[in-house]
C-alpha cells in the first residue's frame, strides 16, 4: 500500500556537525521556511550517553524517539495548516533508526533491546506520512569530526571516536535506500566544503512543486 506523503514538508538529514542547523537557519531567514530544529536541549541522556554508552544508549535512544516522534507530528501539524510554506524539519523520527541500528551494530544496545525499539518504531511509521524529500548532507566521517573538534565544541561531544561516525555514516546509506523504497524522494548533497543556501532552496522548491504545492 502507498503510504501518504506531506505535501510541503521535508527533512534535513546528515551525521553530527553536518551543518544542518546552519543550512536551516539561512533557508528560514532568507527564504520563510517555516524551520523546526532537532532538539538538543533538556536531553537527560545526552552527556551520560557520550561517558557509558553501554549503560544508557537504551534509554537514550527511547527517549529521542519518542520526542522525534512527538516534532514530527508537530510538523505535519504546521504544513497541513499552512500549505503554501515549507516547513523543513533538522533531523526526523525516519533518522532516529539510524542511531538506534548504530548502537546496535556497536553493541550498546542488545537484541532484545533493538527489537522493542523497532517495534515502537514501526508503529508509528504505521501513523504517520512521509515527507516530500529527505535532503541529505553528504560529508565524511573525518569531515565531521574534525567540525565537532573545531567548530562545534560541545564538551559532551569532544571525546566521540571516529569509528562512532562511520558507523553513523553506513547507517544512513540504509536509511537513503529504505526511503526511496518507502516511495520518499531523497536527494544526496556534498556537503563536505558546505554549499549554496540559494542551491538548496531551488531543490526543495523543485521538490514542493512536483507535489503540486505552490510557494
Amino acid at each position: 500500500m502507498q503510504r501518504a506523503t506531506q505535501q510541503n514538508l521535508i527533512i534535513l538529514e546528515g551525521g553530527i556537525a553536518a551543518g544542518k542547523t546552519t543550512l536551516l537557519k539561512g533557508l528560514s531567514e532568507r527564504y520563510g521556511f517555516f524551520a523546526i530544529e532537532e532538539p538538543v536541549t533538556n536531553n537527560p541522556y545526552l552527556e551520560k550517553f557520550y561517558a557509558d554508552p553501554m549503560t544508557y544508549a537504551y534509554p537514550f535512544q527511547m527517549w529521542f524517539l519518542e520526542l522525534r516522534i512527538q516534532h514530527y507530528r508537530t510538523a505535519v501539524q504546521h504544513a497541513m495548516n499552512n500549505p503554501s510554506q515549507i516547513v523543513i524539519l533538522d533531523r526526523s523520527v525516519f533518522s532516529d533508526y539510524v542511531f538506534a541500528l548504530n548502537c546496535h551494530n556497536d553493541g550498546f544496545i542488545s537484541k532484545e533491546q533493538f527489537e522493542m525499539y523497532m517495534e515502537r518504531y514501526l508503529q508509528a511509521l504505521d501513523e504517520l506520512p512521509n515527507p516530500a524529500a529527505m535532503l541529505y548532507l553528504n560529508v565524511p566521517p573525518e569531515v565531521c569530526l574534525y567540525r565537532i573538534k573545531n567548530v562545534r565544541c560541545r564538551d559532551c561531544e569532544m571525546g566521540i571516536p571516529i569509528e562512532y561516525l562511520k558507523g553513523l555514516h553506513e547507517c544512513y546509506e540504509q536509511l537513503i535506500c529504505q526511503m526511496k523504497q518507502m516511495g520518499c524522494q531523497t536527494v544526496n548533497i556534498d556537503w563536505s566544503s558546505f554549499g549554496s543556501v540559494d542551491m538548496i532552496y531551488n531543490q526543495c522548491n523543485e521538490v514542493c512543486l512536483k507535489q503540486e504545492v505552490i510557494v
